[in-house]
């Protein structure tokens, strides 16, 4: 006999009104089962993974405040009226993209998700907008000089990605940072004339300092950066034997200051570069060499959330550089290195998001700089910033599709209640068919409590062998469905949740399963734990009903999305919309432009996405055209680059076909099907294709 609905209502009021069970459960410590009225209403669960949605109206609005859009996207995008993605490719343009236009034209073309989406023309507006903001700064505090941008190649190094920049910047003398043997050998041919020039970091061996000196014999402006005493050994020793006085840079190592905290006089730190006290060592020895110093250079690092630093850092590199001029040094550039943060929109992230501008950086370190030069009496250099991330972030975005959601399923009217059901179980089905009780924060912690220990008993009677796996899982559906009411209760009270709570929420999440590799595309995301704005491309006029957590094809447990960006209390879970049957639901990571691409491992060999280039045009009834189309990485790429040989391989197969054939294990035609089918893997993307979802032939 099965027992559902006002059945289990009344086994479970047979249970308390029974003296000697509700004794027995008092021994036992599980909570006592209450009496249902015969009228009471019953309740169906909510939706599985999401929370109680209240009736009011949900505009895109609500969604930019959601996802906080309003920090991390200006001025580059948006969500029009219509709750879709748009883009604007340049600050102030009338006009905006439409970001699923494009993904749809892209799929029209054969292109299909997962993908890169390029917008070349962001590249471009950073590159005017950095150099419009230290234009505007120097103008503003009458600095006697100029500023020069360097592109560092480590954050981008992609063909078209270093042209953009070199092209866009061609007016303003935009030039290159290089750090290694192979980004040295990429950016020498970039240099078309003497205006450009190419500060070559990095650990130098002695063939890489002599290929810098061969540029500078050529009439380039290539400066090699001495980052310790032995590299300058090694520079000293190629000079002298060649019988030439090349230009160098050197790079100096700052105190790292940081206001209010005990080390705040600490010695320099950085993990190159030479300490003042190193540097003037090596002048005092060799006082010839001052006339070939031409750049001073320091980097404080990436992303430096605090604008103090900066502006202390430059004003400390300008006492050093006022110091070696007074000295007899040539220099002609202060090179402030790296360390321009840009909004992320991660209010939960361990360290800060940037609290200043583009404007507010630029006038920092001119003015702190200009301060310097003016009180020492020493004519302001040539300033140099190598802001790779600002340039490059805005400007790629990975468009993935949603394959599967996995549900936490909870209880439902009309679920069968086995006969045998134990007293926890039913007292988690009754509180689950009940509906919300718990009116304050103080009820849902305590009914939140009570109802994590009946499904704990009823676990460890499982493990035992005392429940059945029917009752395990029904006690399982109760609990989630009470749980789900409760925490709701508890996030709308205000007060931040207990960690156990946090982690049981984020264990009623979907598993949200979509088509990407995190360790191919958000490397910074498993290595530093790096939070990405991410959200739907559109229905974003529909307010989010569910909670989920999103996993990736690969087979490993940390190939997901720990934290996303979103003004949602809970930052380990994305609120997101219930999938449509028969609707393809595609998500964007954004400001993927910079060190994603090179930072990647080919984890479970799954190669690069393919990626499409887009521009305006005003022409296209659409308002952009598609102007590349970059393919994915095939199969047989992937091997090669692990060392296998694509001819090899489909030798092996041709053998191992063959002796099924010459055994009669196998026919000659279900062969040549098997081969043609081996054959087509090679030469396909390494990610899934739901035209395969009808499986291979017979």
């Amino acid at each position: 006999m099965s027992w559902t609905g006002d059945v289990s209502h009344a086994r479970a009021t047979e249970a308390v009104e029974s003296g000697a069970r509700a004794a027995e459960l008092g021994e036992r410590g599980t909570p006592p089962v209450e009496m249902v009225h015969p009228g009471a209403p019953q309740f169906e669960a909510a939706g599985t993974g999401s929370s109680p949605v209240p009736d009011s109206a949900w505009a895109a609005g609500d969604s930019g405040k959601l996802y906080r859009i309003g920090r991390w996207g200006p001025p580059y995008f948006s969500i029009g009226a219509r709750g879709r993605v748009a883009v604007r490719t340049a600050p102030g343009v009338s006009g905006s993209i439409d970001l699923p236009a494009i993904v749809e034209e892209a799929r029209r073309r054969g292109v299909e998700s997962p993908l890169t989406i390029r917008f070349p023309e962001i590249v471009r507006s950073q590159v005017a907008r950095l150099q419009g903001a230290f234009g505007d700064a120097i103008t503003a505090v009458g600095y006697g000089n100029r500023h020069l941008g360097l592109y560092p190649i480590k954050v981008n190094p992609l063909r078209h990605v270093v042209e953009e920049i070199l092209d866009a910047g061609r007016d303003f003398g935009m030039g290159l940072e290089c750090g290694s043997r192979a980004e040295l050998a990429a950016a020498l041919p970039h240099l078309r004339d003497d205006r450009r020039l190419l500060v070559c970091n990095g650990v130098k061996d002695e063939a890489m300092l002599a290929l810098a000196m061969d540029a500078q014999r050529l009439g380039r402006q290539v400066i090699p950066v001495v980052q310790s005493p032995e590299e300058f050994a090694v520079f000293r020793t190629i000079a002298a034997r060649r019988g030439e006085e090349p230009m160098l840079g050197v790079r100096i190592g700052l105190s790292g200051w940081n206001p209010g905290r005990w080390d705040g006089c600490a010695v320099p730190d950085a993990k190159f570069g030479l300490s003042p006290a190193d540097l003037l060592a090596l002048l005092e020895r060799f006082p010839d060499v001052l006339p070939q110093l031409g750049l001073l250079h320091f980097h404080l690092g990436s992303q430096i959330a605090d604008l103090s630093r900066l502006r202390h850092a430059a004003g400390e590199a300008a006492q050093i550089h006022a110091s070696l001029v007074a000295r007899g040094a040539a220099l002609r550039y202060l090179d402030l290195g790296g360390g321009l943060g840009i909004e992320y929109g991660d209010a939960g992230a361990s360290a800060a998001e940037p609290d200043y501008s583009l404007t507010d950086y630029a006038h920092a370190v001119v003015s702190a700089v200009n301060d310097v030069c003016r009180s020492r009496s020493v004519p302001p250099p040539v300033l140099v910033s190598e802001s790779g991330r600002a340039l490059t972030a805005h400007h790629a975005m990975l468009i993935v599709p949603v394959l599967a959601v996995r549900e936490r399923r909870g209880f439902t009217v009309g679920t069968r209640i086995p006969p045998q059901a134990g007293d926890a179980t039913l007292w988690l089905v009754r509180q689950a068919l009940q509906g919300p009780r718990a009116r304050d924060a103080a009820g849902a912690s305590d009914l939140l409590g009570r109802a994590h220990g009946a499904f704990g008993k009823v676990g460890a009677s499982f493990a035992e062998g005392r429940v059945a796996l029917e009752e395990y899982a029904l006690a399982e559906r109760a609990f989630v469905t009470v749980a789900r009411r409760t925490i709701e209760v508890l996030r709308l009270g205000g007060d931040p949740l207990p960690a156990r709570v946090e982690s049981l929420q984020r264990s009623l999440a979907d598993r949200v399963l979509c088509d990407f590799s995190v360790f191919r595309s958000l490397p910074d995301h498993w290595g530093s734990g790096q939070a990405f704005p991410v959200m739907p491309i559109d229905r974003l006029n529909e307010r989010p009903d569910r909670r989920g957590i999103l996993v990736d094809l690969t087979c490993d447990a940390d190939g997901r999305i720990d934290r996303y960006v979103s003004s949602d209390p809970d930052t380990s879970v994305l609120p997101m919309h219930a999938p449509r049957p028969g609707v393809r639901t595609e998500l964007a990571f954004f400001l993927m432009g910079a060190y994603e691409d090179v930072l990647g491992a080919p984890h479970n060999l799954l190669g690069r996405v393919p990626e499409i280039h887009v521009r305006t045009d005003e022409r296209a009834s659409q308002g952009f055209r598609i102007e590349n189309i970059i393919p994915p990485t095939t199969v047989a790429d992937v091997l090669t680059q692990m060392g296998y040989r694509e001819g090899e391989l489909r030798t092996a197969m041709g053998d191992l076909v063959a002796s099924k054939i010459a055994a009669d294990d196998l026919s000659a035609e279900a062969g040549c099907r098997l081969i043609d089918r081996y054959t087509r893997c090679l030469g396909q993307g390494t990610y899934y294709e739901t035209g395969d979802a009808a499986g291979p032939e017979s």
